[in-house]
């Protein structure tokens, strides 16, 4: 009983590392994705000011 019991927390705790990894990876993910977006519109921004002053 006490081998499974310590099998069982040796898995939550791997399954737990396994899940923080891939949250740590979507969290990166989406951070670099927002700042490629928001890259993307203070460019378009500049060149619509760009267009509108000339």
């Amino acid at each position: 009983m006490l081998g499974c019991l310590n099998l069982i927390s040796k898995m939550f705790s791997g399954v737990g590392a396994i899940s923080m990894f891939v949250l740590a990876n979507v969290l990166f993910l989406s951070f670099s994705c927002c700042t490629i977006l928001i890259s993307v519109l203070c460019l378009n921004l500049v060149v619509l000011v760009e267009a509108i002053l000339i």
